[in-house]
């Protein structure tokens, strides 16, 4: 009789124990274990917990290449996922064979797991690890496929029940519970003040009150300083999209400024021409705004302004709006905004102008950038991993796509963010193509 000993270790996030019964089966180079129950009612139910259990097989397995993980309901227990972090298994000969796992698995899934360390395809001597390897890359290949989601749109994946993704890509339970604790939080809140989630405020002052848990002094100085004109410039370095503004140092031929306008609101009487020259002058385009469709309220469509807005760099090193055209289309009709204007004129050219900038940093640098970008490195990283990396080293080198694309995207430069692809791709040179 030959016995192994197996640690299976269960992650330590939140939630990551299950009461579902596991089954493993070993399979060596000379023969494989039988489909073996490791678990009964409960005994995995702890984050971070460590099980020991024991497979006895007639005869020894020869050298211990995989193991296959299942996990199937125990009675009628509710769905649960399980994250298994690693299973080190001791071998009758005295060794210890590390089986590195970190996956979540679902009811009913199964997941095949290498022993030792990770190799590449040309270092795989034993037909069983060849099989496993191209076994994994046909499913990887039928799994994540692309589907078009609309003309001139990025593509998605091509599965329609959300039940079917695997559960290591999905939200785990620890993190959907922690957005239904969140949103439990804002609602009683809302409620406490008498407010539902389609009321309108009636006020700007009725907004300030809107949360009692979430002030702080910057929130309150937001409250009492955004109609403020430095406080407007602020945010175009500061706020959510510092990507769009730029130094100027000639007026685009669509934007309908002239000297005379934006003279009053320089320093010393100086030219806009001179300030140009002394780099103080600053731009922000929001021209690829123009033409986008928007949702239609009450038969209009909401306003969506394709907006140009010119800024001033003062010497108290304030930044201030000094214009803002609305339309990318300059016409006798075509308004310039200015800081003279009346208030309320003014201020609702800086909403506007807000608007659009707002809508930029969503789109294009949060969708776009960040999760349409990374998915298709994600996607083609999933559906075609390097042939010379293992199935483990692919799930590796997908989340590390994910973690460097996501990391470059809060960069606030765009040369950090070449920086760390160039790094990404060097990575990958050393680790796959070396």
């Amino acid at each position: 009789m030959a016995e192994y000993t197996l640690d299976v270790t269960t992650g330590s996030m939140m939630f990551a124990g299950t009461f579902d019964n596991l089954f493993v089966t070993l399979i060596g180079t000379e023969r494989e274990s039988a489909r073996t129950q490791l678990t009964s009612f409960g005994l995995d139910d702890k984050t971070g917990k460590v099980g020991t259990y024991s497979v006895t097989t007639l005869f020894s397995l020869g050298c211990l290449l995989l193991l296959k993980l299942e996990k199937d309901p125990f009675q009628e227990s509710p769905e649960k996922d399980w994250f298994c972090s690693k299973i080190v298994v001791r071998t009758p000969e005295g060794g210890d064979i590390l089986f590195p796992c970190h996956t979540w698995l679902s009811r009913g899934e199964s997941v095949l797991l290498r022993g030792g360390r990770a190799t590449k395809a040309f270092e795989d001597f034993y037909p069983q690890l060849v099989d496993q390897r191209k076994k994994e890359l046909v499913k990887q290949k039928l799994m994540y496929k692309w589907e078009m989601y609309a003309e001139g749109m990025s593509y998605n994946l091509n599965i329609k029940d959300l039940s079917a993704i695997p559960a290591e890509i999905r939200f785990s339970f620890s993190k959907a519970s922690q957005f239904k604790y969140l949103r439990e939080i804002a609602l009683a809140e809302l409620k406490l003040r008498g407010l539902t989630v389609s009321e309108h405020w009636k006020s700007l002052e009725a907004m300030k009150e809107v949360s009692w848990f979430k002030k702080s002094p910057f929130t309150m100085y937001v409250s009492e300083h955004w109609k403020d004109d430095d406080f407007f410039g602020y945010q175009f370095l500061n706020g959510i999209n510092p990507y769009v503004i730029k130094r100027c140092t000639k007026l685009p031929s669509n934007f309908a400024v002239t000297e005379e306008m934006v003279k009053p609101f320089l320093a010393n009487g100086n030219s806009l021409t001179a300030e140009m020259k002394k780099g103080n002058i600053f731009i922000s385009d929001y021209k690829i705004m123009e033409g986008l469709q928007t949702h239609i309220i009450d038969g209009k469509p909401v306003p969506l302004s394709a907006a140009l807005c010119l800024l001033y760099l003062n010497p108290e090193k304030k930044l201030l709006p000094i214009a803002i055209q609305l339309t990318q289309q300059p016409s006798k009709e075509t308004l310039i905004f200015l800081p003279s204007d009346l208030d309320t004129d003014w201020l609702l050219a800086k909403i506007f102008v807000r608007h659009a900038d707002s809508l930029y940093a969503q789109v294009i640098n949060h969708l776009q950038k960040t999760h349409l970008l990374a998915e298709s490195f994600a996607m083609a990283t999933a559906s075609q991993p390097p042939n010379d990396s293992s199935p483990a080293q692919g799930r590796l080198w997908w989340w590390f796509f994910l973690f460097v694309l996501i990391e470059a995207q809060c960069c606030k430069q765009r040369r950090t963010t070449v920086y760390l692809l160039t790094q990404l791709y060097a990575l990958y040179f050393v680790c796959f193509c070396h």
